[in-house]
């Protein structure tokens, strides 16, 4: 029972278990929680923390996306600081994804660039502190010679989203990543994966994230860039591996699409970048969308057009306020 003195006010102390067992309370009724060591009320349903509660600050932070909660967004490096008590977060990684091959003199059927690697965990525990956050960039495309550059990495509290791989250009094979490039047609290897295979939308993933390999080229034709979802394809047209939608935001979003073959091959469900069919360009979407870790487009050219660029990461995470 609560006591009033001049200078305070007393809340009745009782422990978890002596909360658990009352019944009939009205909402609005206060307890200090012995147990616990915070001040908590009932609002009609269930019993609400009022003092040393789980907050946090840094990124742009949004309480208006998804329904009780507080979601914080990266796109550049910065700090994500808890304040109050410890508690659990959600939260979603993403690299930077692969820049796309290049159409060269000795063949014009490139692969297209991996995507970064996925890390999410849906119930992550923080302790009171500061947490870095860094955020990768997209790879360049290749531009007539030598393979598409690798994606940097994104990372937080120890986890890492690992930039995909860049395309293969002609003879120049295909760089591995969080998810693989894929290989030009004169050679015989896309790049391998970090990331683990098996993804499905909104899962857990392991330590390492999910991602796949990119497709080998083969005569005359390239392969794909690999997705977080899938892995690359050999072929002409060939479209790039599929992402994965993850709804940490409030809707839901798909990131980690690798990117298209180098003639005209789409890209993957999840910011792919998209080849043109024609010998000219690689057309006004070649590059992975920003913020997906999207996989940049293989080009069409024996005159050595740039091929498309990795699309930027972010990072994500979000906790129930």
């Amino acid at each position: 029972m609560s006591k009033l003195h001049p200078d305070r006010v007393e809340l009745g102390s009782m422990t978890t278990s002596q909360r658990d067992a009352l019944s009939g309370q009205s909402a609005g009724t206060v307890i200090y929680n012995s147990t616990d060591g915070i001040v908590q009320h009932w609002n009609g349903s269930q019993w609400i923390s009022m003092s040393n509660v789980f907050s946090a600050s840094g990124g742009s932070k949004s309480t208006s996306s998804r329904s009780g909660y507080a979601v914080h967004t990266f796109t550049s490096p910065g700090t994500f600081e808890v304040t109050g008590a410890a508690g659990s977060v959600e939260v979603l990684i993403i690299g930077g994804g692969g820049g796309g091959g290049s159409g060269n003199s000795t063949g014009y059927e490139s692969g297209g660039g991996g995507a970064s690697a996925v890390y999410f965990n849906n119930n992550m525990s923080l302790q009171p502190g500061a947490y870095p956050v860094s955020v990768g960039g997209g790879g360049n495309g290749a531009n007539g010679s030598g393979y598409g550059s690798s994606g940097s990495n994104s990372s937080f509290n120890g986890k890492t989203g690992t930039g995909g791989g860049g395309g293969g250009s002609g003879g120049s094979p295909a760089n591995s990543g969080g998810c693989g490039g894929g290989g030009a047609h004169s050679s015989t290897g896309g790049g391998s994966g970090s990331g683990a295979a098996g993804g499905s939308d909104n899962s857990n993933s392991p330590n390492n994230g999910w991602g796949n390999p990119g497709a080998p080229g083969g005569p005359s034709r390239g392969g794909s860039g690999g997705g977080i979802g899938a892995a690359g394809v050999t072929g002409r047209g060939a479209t790039g591996g599929a992402g994965l939608s993850f709804s940490i935001t409030g809707s839901s979003i798909a990131v980690g699409g690798g990117g298209g073959e180098g003639t005209g091959g789409p890209g993957g469900s999840g910011g792919g970048g998209n080849s043109n069919s024609t010998m000219n360009d690689t057309g006004p979407n070649k590059n992975g969308a920003s913020q997906t870790g999207g996989g940049g487009a293989g080009s069409y050219s024996s005159n050595g057009m740039t091929g498309g660029s990795g699309g930027s990461g972010k990072v994500v995470i979000a906790y129930q306020i």
